[in-house]
């Protein structure tokens, strides 16, 4: 490659970098036990930045040959993806992701990329390289089958949490993933495409660093929305699931909850103090919070919500907080939707118009100006 634009691409791609590390480690995070997780993540994200800019000043400074660059281009795509996986998982899972996993498979890549370039140095043969890109290949693979799991798990996470019904809002995560794997996938194709076409994938290169920083910043000041929805393991939800019974073992099971005037009545007494406290616009005081505190039994309290209610818990606790919305609304028109969402417990004005809409029929907004349309008449 003809060095004219080489170089000052290399030194741009370095300085931009590594000025996005600097400044992923001055963003404040506050220093409590919940946000531990987010500043491991944030190390592993500004390590990643620091070690992704050396091969661009080892260009600048003349220390890599073509085939260096080549080497080196195939290590910094496996280290990118062992990183950002590990970044995003820990967003998303922060359970999942401990120091002995982080290290256990920073070993893994360390040891495969020295393994690689002592072969490829003393070789130096093509078959070398291909089996290395064969070896980046099946980790880009592993780990997309991995975020895959967790993603998933994440977006019922939130979506239980906070009642969401789709999944738009959390896509941040799966299209971060997704660029940093298409990244991941060009830097290793574009040792082989002309300048031209190289010089554009540098651009998109740091564009995408610049765009991923952004991303993590932006989770930070959004972790109160994520980290209460993902700080509970599946494990520790207080209601069981059903085991499988028979027919006959089910009817008998109605009966007894049907005859069961005494949990019925301290259910319903529960319910009373839940609404009349407001502790529905807790999204920490979900139906795990009734059951403990009234001593219910969890597989009771299911059956009266599908036979008594006739409807699931979720739906009846989103009721009554759109029925507290409109009052709000009426009693202080010019209240902020975004604040509006957050005391009701919806987490964002996206999912608060989502279910205003579908519970009155109207946008918060339309359901005002019905109601002042109504009354000056």
């Amino acid at each position: 490659m003809p060095m004219d634009m080489y170089l000052p691409l290399s030194f741009a791609s370095g300085v931009v970098i590594t000025t996005l590390a600097f400044i992923l480690l001055l963003v404040r995070i506050e220093p409590d036990e919940e946000s531990r997780k987010i500043r491991f993540a944030r190390a592993i994200l500004a390590a990643s930045y620091f070690l992704l800019a050396v091969p661009d000043w080892l260009n600048v400074f003349g220390l890599n040959d073509s085939d260096d660059i080549a080497a080196a281009t195939i290590v910094s795509a496996s280290i990118q993806s062992l990183l950002f996986t590990f970044t995003l998982i820990t967003m998303i899972q922060p359970s999942l992701v401990t120091t002995r996993r982080t290290l256990v498979n920073i070993a893994l890549v360390a040891v495969g990329s020295v393994c690689y370039l002592v072969a490829d140095s003393l070789a130096g043969s093509p078959i070398v390289t291909c089996v290395a890109v064969a070896a980046v290949i099946v980790q880009l693979l592993l780990y997309t089958a991995l975020f895959q799991r967790c993603y998933k798990k994440f977006v019922r996470q939130v979506k239980d949490y906070y009642d969401e019904e789709y999944e738009r809002p959390l896509h941040w995560a799966r299209n971060s993933f997704a660029a940093a794997l298409a990244v991941g996938v060009l830097a290793m194709l574009s040792l082989t495409v002309p300048q031209p076409v190289y010089n554009a994938f540098m651009c998109c290169y740091m564009a995408f660093y610049i765009w991923f920083a952004s991303r993590f910043i932006n989770y930070i000041i959004r972790s109160d929305y994520y980290l209460p929805a993902v700080k509970v393991s599946a494990e520790e939800i207080v209601e069981p699931e059903p085991e499988p019974k028979t027919e006959p073992e089910m009817v008998a099971s109605d009966l007894d909850f049907n005859d069961s005037s005494e949990q019925k009545k301290i259910l319903q007494v529960a319910l009373e103090e839940y609404v009349a406290s407001k502790d529905y616009l807790n999204p920490d005081r979900d139906r795990n919070y009734i059951i403990e505190r009234s001593g219910i039994d969890p597989r009771y309290f299911r059956w009266y919500f599908q036979n008594v209610l006739t409807q699931d818990f979720r739906v009846w606790r989103a009721n009554l907080r759109i029925e507290e919305a409109k009052r709000i609304i009426l009693t202080t028109p010019d209240v902020s939707m975004n604040a509006l969402a957050i005391k009701l417990g919806f987490g964002t004005s996206q999912n608060f118009y989502h279910h205003f809409k579908k519970v009155v029929g109207q946008t918060p907004t339309e359901f005002l100006e019905a109601c002042r349309t109504k009354s000056s008449e």
